[in-house]
């Protein structure tokens, strides 16, 4: 569809009032929005702003996180940048099948209750801990060239909400069309704590590293300000 198309049907939707979720849960309300645009995957070709563009669907006032993106940091220690992380930094885990575990939500501005940080400068964006100096960080163009692969336009519609669990209705009457990736945003939104990064790996007990993958989380409210242009469609 073309984005004539997609703001007609999301005013049809909005005239339906509050609708039914079809789904138990916090994705009941991009699913259900996306059965009633017709969309069977959480994408759009929408020609006349983008060839791939995003779909989320939010609850207004929602302070949930949605994960941007996942990447993994450079660091002096190469490959066994992980492996130094579990060793230096790891728990023990009660679990059979592991020995050693780091999962961990880092901000920037404070020490976490394991001792990381982070750090925000020109350059890009740096792990630090409170006892061990580290040399681990994410080049400025490195952020950039992610979330652009990732997130390069989104269309952003939000719902107020009624009830919960397989009661919740949903009113979707407000949309916005977001693009161009903004860096100053991005860092401005990690320096005050709006985005997060999570470690998420464990040691096997046959000394196998397991890296689920390092994820930057975003408070949603707060999305639009990785944006330079936010073009409001509903």
């Amino acid at each position: 569809m073309d984005i004539q198309e997609f703001k007609e049907r999301l005013r049809d939707i909005e005239s339906m009032g509050y609708i039914p979720t079809l789904r138990k849960g916090d994705t009941g309300v991009g699913q259900t929005l996306e059965q009633h645009l017709g969309l069977t995957e959480n994408n759009l070709s929408l020609p006349d702003i983008g060839d791939k563009v995003e779909l989320k669907a939010f609850r207004k006032r929602t302070e949930s996180m949605l994960t941007l993106f996942t990447k993994e940091p450079l660091s002096d220690y190469g490959r066994g940048r992980d492996r130094y992380l579990l060793n230096t930094f790891g728990y023990d885990t009660s679990e059979d099948d592991r020995i050693l575990n780091l999962y961990t939500t880092i901000s920037a501005n404070t020490f976490n209750s394991q001792g990381f940080s982070l750090e925000v400068s020109e350059e890009g964006l740096f792990l630090i801990h409170a006892d061990e100096d580290l040399n681990i960080y994410w080049p400025r163009e490195l952020l950039k060239d992610v979330f652009e692969q990732k997130l390069p336009e989104l269309v952003v519609v939000l719902a107020d909400t009624k009830d919960s669990d397989f009661n919740e209705t949903f009113h979707y009457n407000e949309a916005y069309y977001l693009r161009g990736f903004s860096f100053d945003g991005f860092m401005t939104n990690i320096v005050e704590g709006n985005i997060k990064v999570d470690l998420r790996m464990h040691m096997k007990v046959d000394d196998r590293v397991r890296n689920h993958g390092t994820a930057f989380r975003i408070v949603k409210s707060e999305l639009y300000n990785c944006f330079d242009n936010k073009l409001r469609i509903l």
